[in-house]
């Protein structure tokens, strides 16, 4: 069950399974789950963002540009 609930938060999930419903004919569950896969690539974008940021204010703080 742990490993279902992960395999949702990968991106190559809901592509494959938005490509099976269209093959399928499936096109509102397509759309679905498109939307999803959207939705957590957008998620990923903006936190890897923070994340460099962060990075970027503690390296300039601390004076380690090894970390930048």
């Amino acid at each position: 069950m742990f490993f279902r609930w992960l395999s949702q938060l990968l991106p190559l999930s809901r592509s494959v399974e938005s490509i099976i419903y269209a093959l399928q004919g499936f096109k509102m569950k397509a759309w679905i789950s498109s939307a999803w896969e959207a939705a957590v690539g957008l998620a990923y974008l903006v936190l890897a963002y923070f994340t460099l940021r962060l990075i970027e204010f503690a390296a300039r703080k601390y004076g380690n540009i090894d970390m930048y």
